[in-house]
């Protein structure tokens, strides 16, 4: 009885381990195309300090100007 436990719990603990090796996949992809995304998007200035995480001041960078497209297709 206490091997057909262990077993189970062998068994479970594998299983968990595809499950995040799975999602752990599918979140790097999910973030690449978020990043592909915003680098598009964005100036590569603005892309790189968002990237990078790094906490900037509202004032430090200013755009004149900017353009938004916005596609249906």
């Amino acid at each position: 009885m206490v091997d057909s436990m262990l077993q189970k719990l062998e068994k479970y603990a594998d299983n968990l381990e595809d499950i995040v090796e799975q999602r752990t996949a599918e979140l790097i992809d999910e973030k690449q195309k978020t990043d592909m995304l915003l680098h598009r998007m964005l100036p590569t200035y603005s892309f790189l300090i968002i990237r990078k995480s790094i906490a900037i001041r509202p004032a430090t960078q200013r755009f004149e100007k900017a353009k938004y497209h916005f596609c249906t297709n």
